[in-house]
């Protein structure tokens, strides 16, 4: 997606290069992605800005994701970013004056930005440099040019580029290259006892857009990247169960007070209880090795889905919101479940509206990061869910976790079997009962540098139990507790004080709200939680546009005006086309066919590119179309004229003083414009009156055109 200035501007020759033919430039090379999205634009989700003082052609792990032929055009690409190696290659080309490209890259944990840490390479042998796993440390680091965020190199002004952003313009270390590739790699791996989860990295890639296909792909034996696009997928399967049920008005030891409480022994607690039949939707996904499960963009919805990985290993949910487990009963499910597995990575999840939380069993080698556990529930009696996070036997990291509106279980580690739960730069916020709970003395949690913030009991240890605590923050609390609820202070158990062998960044303490609450969940500073009445269905996909005349590379000689012809449509209809050469706005047009006519053309290469709007106001943006317009005059008598006879030896035309120093006149009969051209062809001077200022020329010759007619004027100063 390009990025333009709103204002309309006259047709000007402007920067354009050729993008070179050569298989080691890229030259052949076909652009598309399953990883490129189409329904957001520019801040909207993740991606990739670039611009250059020049062109371009943009790769991400050797496929082909945009190019551009103009200076000063900024492109935004969006995308998903798989887990593991993300190689950028940039094959940049020089137009005129100073070379450089300019690169933004926005995922949803972190932004990267084009600097010196890149790495560039003037004379590639081959094209090997487009891959993911090459080896560019033979190559020289890449050296910043001058520019800014709204200003190439050379001078040009644009805008589009994100504000603040920390990019800067680089080139090979020799500005005088005329191409390059610029190069870098970045790698989306988990932190903590999860950093060796690869999931189906390198295996095959499919896109799924129903419940049926997600579930066949995910219980394939086969490893797999599972795209999933934006949107909701209602996985709900409705049926009777029978449950216990109390009125809110009722709170017992036994059930607490909920409204539906689900016990599978048909055995209600409480005198008050009484037994209802009602409907429970949840259905199960039962998730197999290796494999990479990823919303796509801002995030793919999934509703009233169960993820259950069972004595399986190497497996990565990401960028997804897991939402809608029967959340009107008591014990009903999980979002995610985890029993006896291995190298597991939940990543940049959103969970709302889950009747068990997400319960960890017998499960070694896993991280939950840069999630958001939503706890209010309106269909339970105290407005929150009881349950958030069980854990049992497991090794678990929980880094970067926003535990919001909860009431217990942020985690709580029980049972018999050694385990260890390592919390660093999570939020807790408004848990009216108690967050981190330690059951005995081989459940060892370990949390540092977490900001807790209206929660009743941050801590809890109970039958032994061990936590240690390290920089953290609290607000608004009111005690740290031990057994039978007895306060306590702030615990530092020495046992809880485990050594871990990878490493970690420990945030400012004081930042840690900021950064959970911004970037944390699907789609993370871009993303949104469910809302309840959200319909099945992808999100809508912006409109198509290309231009369909005049075709790349075609040429024109002397034309009295070139007409762009477009064709654009999409789900939303068509609002309008804005046709740009270059980075300036030629003009716009409403009504379908789609066209606008460039008059009086200059001399020189146009890039061409059409926006098309919606009536919702997505983008969409065709490729660039490159044609030549030839404006060379002749018929000019090799003479210096001064006067044009017409076929009958008439002088309808002269033109005086010639030589001239300061004005010239125009005599007799035309109609429209002239144009007067220095000798390289180049328009300096147009218009229709008839005295012309010539005073700001420099000396020397010129050629004027009038209609057919074409004199050569003498400039002296």
């Amino acid at each position: 997606m390009f990025c333009f200035a709103a204002g309309f501007a006259q047709s000007k020759c402007l920067e354009t290069v050729t993008l070179p033919n050569e298989a080691a430039w890229g030259g052949g090379d076909s652009q598309g992605s399953m990883l490129i999205g189409n329904t957001y634009g520019p801040g909207e989700g993740p991606g990739i800005y670039i611009v250059a003082d020049g062109g371009y052609r943009l790769y991400l792990n050797g496929e082909l994701l945009a190019y551009d032929n103009a200076a000063g055009r900024v492109q935004f690409v969006p995308m998903t970013f798989l887990p593991g190696y993300n190689a950028i290659s940039v094959a940049g080309i020089n137009g005129q004056d100073a070379p450089g490209v300019l690169v933004q890259i926005d995922e949803l944990e972190k932004s990267y930005y084009s600097g010196s840490s890149w790495r560039a390479n003037a004379e590639p042998s081959d094209n090997a440099w487009k891959k993911k796993y090459y080896n560019d440390l033979q190559w020289s680091y890449a050296q910043e040019q001058s520019g800014s965020i709204t200003s190439t190199p050379s001078g040009v002004s644009f805008s589009g580029f994100p504000a603040g952003s920390k990019s800067k313009w680089i080139w090979s270390s020799n500005s005088g290259d005329q191409q390059a590739v610029l190069r870098y790699v970045f790698k989306i791996q988990a932190v903590g006892f999860g950093r060796n989860t690869t999931g189906g990295e390198d295996a095959e890639i499919v896109k799924v857009t129903s419940a049926e296909e997600l579930i066949e792909a995910a219980e394939s034996e086969k490893a797999k990247i599972i795209l999933v696009p934006e949107g909701t997928i209602d996985f709900r399967n409705f049926r009777k169960v029978t449950v216990c049920y109390q009125p809110c008005t009722v709170n017992t030891s036994e059930s607490g007070g909920y409204k539906g409480y689900w016990n599978s022994s048909g055995t209600c607690p409480g005198a008050e209880s009484t037994t209802k039949e009602i409907q429970q939707w949840e259905r199960r996904i039962w998730v197999q090795s290796n494999k990479t499960i990823i919303g796509m963009g801002r995030g793919a919805s999934l509703r009233g889905v169960m993820l259950y990985n069972r004595d399986n290993s190497n497996v990565i949910m990401r960028n997804l919101k897991i939402w809608d487990i029967n959340p009107h009963i008591i014990e009903a499910l999980d979002g995610v479940l985890l029993y006896g597995a291995t190298k597991m990575w939940i990543d940049h999840c959103s969970f709302k509206w889950i009747s068990d939380g997400n319960d960890v069993y017998n499960t070694k080698e896993a991280t939950f990061s840069w999630n958001r556990w939503n706890g209010y529930n309106e269909y339970l009696c105290d407005g929150r869910d009881n349950y958030s996070a069980l854990v049992q036997g497991s090794d678990i990291t929980f880094d970067h976790i926003w535990w919001e509106g909860s009431r217990g279980r942020t985690p709580k580690l029980y049972g018999d079997a050694p385990a260890r739960i390592h919390m660093i730069n999570n939020y807790h916020s408004d848990n009216t009962f108690y967050s981190s709970y330690s059951g005995g003395p081989d459940l060892l949690l370990k949390i540092e540098n977490s900001h807790f913030d209206g929660v009743r009991i941050p801590t809890v240890r109970v039958h032994g139990g061990v936590i240690y605590s390290s920089g953290n923050l609290y607000e608004n609390i009111e005690f740290h507790s031990g057994d039978n609820w007895a306060h306590t202070s702030e615990p530092k158990d020495a046992t809880a004080n485990f050594h871990v062998d990878y490493p970690y960044t420990l945030d400012n303490v004081n930042d840690v709200k900021s950064i959970c609450t911004s970037r944390t969940g699907a789609g993370a500073q871009w993303g949104t939680m469910p809302e309840y009445d959200d319909a099945a269905g992808q999100t809508t996909a912006g409109p198509s546009v290309s231009i369909r005349s005049p075709s790349s590379g075609q040429g024109f000689t002397d034309p009295a005006s070139i007409t762009i012809n477009v064709f654009a449509n999409g789900e939303n209809g068509i609002a309008k086309v804005a046709f740009y050469h270059g980075s300036d706005k030629l003009g716009e047009d409403t009504t379908a066919p789609y066209s606008w006519m460039i008059t009086d053309p200059e001399n020189c290469t146009y890039s061409i590119v059409a926006v098309a709007y919606d009536n919702k106001g997505l983008v969409a943006y065709s490729t660039p179309t490159t044609f030549t317009a030839t404006v060379n005059p002749t018929n000019d008598n090799s003479g210096l004229v001064s006067s044009v006879p017409d076929a009958s030896g008439n002088l309808p035309l002269k033109v005086f003083p010639n030589p001239v120093k300061n004005t010239m006149k125009i005599e007799g009969k035309f109609t429209g414009k002239w144009s007067l051209y220095d000798l390289q062809n180049r328009k300096v001077m147009s218009g229709s009156q008839r005295l012309v200022q010539m005073e700001g020329l420099k000396q020397g010759i010129y050629v004027l055109r009038i209609e057919e007619h074409v004199i050569r004027i003498i400039k002296n100063n």
